[in-house]
């Protein structure tokens, strides 16, 4: 099953697994944050996606990081020629694995610490978010609407957190609210979004 929330306008959580894309809605088409799990699953989003936006194609898909269970997915999007962003640190794996799959014309970006890029007119920021949880882990920042996907280390509606994560994210968050405005905080699990007084209040309440 395939469901979507919409967290902010023209921004979606996708629904239907334990692990959620985030979809970001352009005027001409679609972004989507991660494959989740593994192909079926993606064929299944594209699918849903196709149907809710038949004029609008999946334009770029952003990897968060390596974890299967965040890019088990993600040859189903390489094969239907989307473009794809991820660290540089898992640009080699990946197309190293997609050739060896016989998936040609390949066009992976690897980015650093900090880069910025604009996709159908949509200004999206992506920042290195340092953690014990993975290396060349990705946030998405979305100006627009002054909120930051952080895959698994925080994620609002999940009852079961990490204290050490859950203080990493904070930190990422403290800092890059020095150099952008956050408003809200997204997440790949658990559902919906919290304001940073929320992810105080939550990241204090696990370190209890």
């Amino acid at each position: 099953p395939v469901a979507f929330l919409q967290i902010a306008e023209g921004f979606y959580q996708v629904h239907g697994n334990s692990h959620h894309n985030l979809l970001i809605e352009l005027d001409h088409g679609l972004v989507v944050v991660d494959a989740p799990m593994y192909p079926a699953r993606s064929e299944a989003v594209l699918k849903a996606l196709a149907e809710r936006w038949p004029n609008k194609p999946v334009q770029h898909l952003i990897l968060t990081h390596q974890h299967y269970d965040h890019s088990g997915g993600l040859a189903t999007y390489a094969a239907a020629g989307s473009p794809i962003t991820m660290h540089s640190l898992n640009r080699e794996f990946f197309v190293d694995a997609f050739v060896q799959q016989g998936i040609a014309n390949l066009d992976i970006q690897g980015v650093g610490d900090k880069t910025h890029i604009e996709i159908g007119g949509q200004a999206i920021s992506l920042y290195e978010i340092p953690t014990t949880h993975a290396d060349g882990l990705l946030g998405v920042y979305l100006p627009d609407a002054e909120l930051l996907l952080i895959a698994d280390i925080y994620s609002p509606g999940q009852t079961a957190t990490n204290s050490l994560w859950d203080t990493e994210a904070l930190n990422a968050i403290r800092f890059l609210n020095n150099v952008v405005p956050i408003e809200h905080v997204v997440g790949v699990h658990g559902s919906g979004v919290h304001t940073l007084n929320q992810v105080v209040e939550m990241t204090e309440k696990s370190q209890r």
